[in-house]
């Protein structure tokens, strides 16, 4: 029915003592494509694939995902 483009980011960071942001605070970047889609007549479904990845040096890892959600 619907195809959807997002673009998102993320900002996180955790730490024990004082906060240094050039070492405790790590940042993301990623996209996601969403199809809306119907399940017989009446059933609402959507389909999502993301990936992220992380952009700071120690927290540059892959994310990947595959989502099937309905509503009741």
């Amino acid at each position: 029915e619907r195809l959807h483009m997002a673009v998102m980011s993320d900002v996180g960071t955790a730490f024990n003592g004082l906060l240094d942001a050039t070492k405790n605070v790590r940042w993301s970047l990623g996209g996601a494509l969403r199809l809306d889609a119907f399940f017989g007549y009446f059933i609402g479904g959507t389909f999502e694939l993301g990936y992220a990845r992380g952009l700071i040096q120690g927290g540059a890892t892959n994310e990947t995902w595959f989502l099937l959600t309905t509503s009741l």
